[in-house]
Order: structure tokens, then sequence, then C-alpha cells
């Protein structure tokens, strides 16, 4: 399919993106992974990817540091996989129900985590995500342990370039209103919150949204900056590849 003339609702729940492994592989961190079996991709979904280059690519290792780099179709088989012992390690966002089975399996489900610096230079060179130190057993991660510089990115609400402003400022305004109305819906529904962080830099957003959001006092002039900047990029991108 290629790039689309995409924007932004609003965002909602953080992820974590990071590698999995379990307690019997040694593997602590990045450097641990050279040389082991790996999932580092899902089908037909790029950013898996691009963000286990990127996490190795912090600690000077490249995909061919790998024993193998394999690609999983669904996170419930993989996480099977890596309990079985046919794969070491797994690149994806955090799914607390996998977490759950391979802290039942093996005691723990653990994060490969990164230091500051290598944090750093993952989202230094990767639009849309942020550091986030997360604390022992969060409830959105199942995690049993802390861990410290976690790599994450917001889930998100997409809509065509093209949508009516109207009707997109009347779903942000829904969806941001009326929060405590189905908070309890979802394990993460609470988090599509005004009190959460609504504006997350990284699609551009729609009019309609920025429209609600400078009404609430939550578009700054970052926002704008970022917005700016990557509506250019956008254009650019979809312009090479000969769109409109």
């Amino acid at each position: 399919m290629g790039p689309q003339h995409v924007r932004t609702v609003g965002a909602g729940h953080d992820y974590m993106f990071m590698f999995w492994t379990t307690p019997d592989t040694g593997i602590r961190t990045l450097a641990d992974l050279k040389g082991k079996v790996v999932y580092v991709a899902q089908k037909a979904n790029p950013m898996f990817w691009e963000m286990a280059k990127m996490q190795l690519a912090s600690v000077g290792l490249t995909l061919d540091d790998l024993k193998a780099k394999l690609t999983f179709g669904k996170i419930a088989d993989a996480a099977r996989d890596m309990i079985e012992g046919r794969v070491a390690a797994m690149m994806c966002p955090v799914v607390p129900s996998s977490v759950m089975e391979i802290n039942e399996a093996k005691g723990e489900c653990v994060f490969v985590q990164l230091t500051k610096e290598q944090a750093k230079y993952v989202i230094e060179h990767s639009d849309g995500y942020f550091i986030q130190d997360i604390a022992a057993n969060d409830p959105r991660f199942r995690n049993k342990s802390p861990v410290q510089n976690a790599v994450c990115f917001q889930n998100a609400m997409f809509t065509p370039a093209t949508m009516d402003p109207d009707i997109v400022y009347g779903v942000a305004k829904a969806i941001f209103e009326h929060t405590d109305e189905f908070a309890d819906a979802h394990p993460q529904a609470k988090y599509w919150s005004l009190k959460h962080r609504p504006v997350a830099n990284a699609v551009p957003y729609h009019d309609g949204s920025i429209r609600y959001f400078k009404e609430k006092g939550l578009w700054t002039q970052d926002n704008q900056a970022y917005q700016d900047r990557m509506l250019k990029k956008q254009k650019e991108i979809l312009e090479k590849l000969g769109k409109k």
C-alpha cells in the first residue's frame, strides 16, 4: 500500500516496544542478543523490523549479527515458540496476555533493557517514540520487574486527511470529554483521556483535532513545530512515490 495521507485524531494508551526473552536464556542486555535466534518482524508490519534494527544499532549490532532473524504471524504463536525454546527472544510491543502466559510458564517474561544512552539513540533515530520508566507489576504490561528506559509509543486513532474537520473535531470531543463513561470497558480505556497524553508527536494530526486540542490548551509550539516537520516529510515521501 505504501505511505498514505493519514492524520491522527487522538492518542491513548502506551505500549512498550522491546525485545522479550525468558530467564533461562541469560539474555539481559541488547549485546547479549548477538548470535541468538530472534523474531525481529511480524508479517506485513514494518514497525517491528525497523525497531529491531534501531535497538541493535544502539549497541553497534546489525540484524546480521543474529544467528537467525525470523518473522512471525501471530504474537501468541511467537510467545509459545519462545516458551518452548525455539527462539531466544522476540521484538514486540507488549501484549499483556502473552506476557502473563510467559510469566506462568517460565517464571517471568524478561524485557531486554536499554541504558539511557541507548534509549536516547533509538528515539533520536525513530519518529514518534519516547522513553518511559515502568514500575514493577504495571497493570498495562504485566511486567514482574521494573523496566528502566523503556522505548514506548502510543496507540492512536487515525483518519484520512480528507475527512471533514467538523466530524473529526466532534469525534475527538466525544472521546476525550466522556472518558469516565467508557473507562471500565477495557483495562486500557482509561488512558484515552485528557489527563494522559492525547497529543502524541507521531503521525501528523488532523485539523479538526488540532482545533479541539487548541481549545483545551494542549496544542503547544513544540507540537506545531513537529507537525510542520512531519507534514513536510510526508509530502516529500508521497511526491517521490508519485502520489499527490
